[in-house]
């Protein structure tokens, strides 16, 4: 039984550097849900991204504060808490808020257990949870950016093993031209991946990953956008289904489609980790990976995404789980899971969802209690 929801207003100014392929955002807002049962809270994070998130701030608001919390009890897996929301019809609707609903209430879930937020979802994918530090991506910035090839130098220094770039929009031999100097810094050994969020008309992109194929890039996510990706057949550099995923009558047929490497999962688009969760298991059936990476969220967001890095190591690729620069917009927390001077996820030894927060200093906008 829930005793007390809270809502904070959270966000603010992020570094230029932050952004899509397509577009740079000057802010990361979002809402802050605390959820407390039996004395234990939980903490979730609607952070929608611009851009590419259907939803808005406002509505993740709306929707979170429009549930009847008083029906809303702790669930036991994530299959239970799926049902749960599912008497909510607007978290249906609302992906961001969704992630945060899913969030909270397994976090108190894991807590009751002494078990971190990890553990519960392994469970529900039919994983073990990885118990040893895990390789992350480390991404260095867009192929137009004069700041990435030093980037991926820093990268290097750190441990850094698997390196991601954003595909900037410019004529093919830009892009080559920075991906053969971040080779020539990372060496040979080194994973390059590329993110052109859907950046690539249909017709570009077989030249294109042939031109990438040349200098090692070892995959490509959403090359081109939407129902384009359909078009692809297999490819010079093996592709991954990104933020198309989202769209509901994309996604089942690019989880379907013979020629799609593997798929990305951002809870923040795809609604938390029930979707998640099922996503993996389809790519496990199929004996493809998934990448687990955030949306540039806040701390708690971040944390969570680490969590199901964790939980789905075992059939997954190196996570996209690296501190950045929109993290501090939002609150100046560390996220133990992933340390910002290290180049793996670490698997945390607290139950939930890790560090223990002071909600003080936040801006509270709602309070439902029983």
């Amino acid at each position: 039984m829930i005793d007390r929801v809270r809502l904070f207003s959270w966000g603010g100014p992020v570094p230029p550097q932050v952004g899509t392929a397509n577009a740079s955002f000057g802010e990361r807002r979002g809402i802050l849900l605390a959820v407390e049962a039996d004395g234990i809270l939980g903490l979730g994070e609607a952070a929608p991204l611009p851009g590419l998130s259907r939803e808005s701030v406002t509505d993740c608001a709306a929707v979170l504060r429009s549930i009847d919390w008083r029906s809303v009890d702790v669930p036991a897996s994530v299959a239970d808490v799926e049902r749960g929301w599912g008497e909510a019809a607007e978290l249906a609707a609302c992906n961001a808020a969704r992630f945060a609903f899913e969030t909270a209430l397994l976090s108190v879930a894991a807590t009751r257990r002494s078990q971190p937020l990890s553990h519960l979802v392994a469970l529900d994918a039919g994983l073990e949870p990885a118990r040893a530090p895990i390789a992350r991506s480390i991404y260095i910035g867009a192929t137009n950016d004069p700041e990435t090839v030093a980037r991926a130098r820093a990268a290097m220094s750190r441990g850094g093993k698997t390196l991601k770039l954003k595909r900037s929009a410019e004529p093919l031999q830009v892009t080559l031209r920075t991906l053969r100097t971040v080779r020539g810094v990372a060496g040979k050994g080194a994973a390059l991946r590329l993110d052109a969020n859907g950046s690539l008309e249909p017709d570009e992109v077989p030249a294109a990953l042939e031109a990438y194929a040349s200098v090692g890039v070892e995959l490509i996510e959403e090359p081109c956008s939407g129902a384009a990706l359909l078009s692809l057949g297999a490819l010079a550099v093996p592709w991954f289904a990104d933020e198309s995923l989202a769209d509901p009558n994309l996604a089942p047929k690019l989880l379907h489609h013979p020629h799609c490497a593997g798929f990305v999962v951002k809870p923040t688009l795809l609604g938390g980790f029930s979707s998640a969760v099922r996503i993996t298991r389809h790519a496990r059936e199929r004996g493809l990976p998934v990448i687990v990476t955030h949306a540039f969220e806040g701390p708690v967001g971040l944390a969570a995404c680490a969590e199901l890095a964790i939980a789905v190591a075992s059939c997954a690729l190196p996570p996209g789980i690296d501190d950045h620069a929109a993290k501090r917009a939002f609150a100046d927390w560390d996220v133990p899971q992933v340390p910002p001077d290290g180049a793996s996820v670490e698997p945390s030894l607290r139950s939930g969802l890790g560090e223990p927060r002071d909600l003080g200093a936040l801006v509270e906008v709602f309070q439902w209690t029983r």
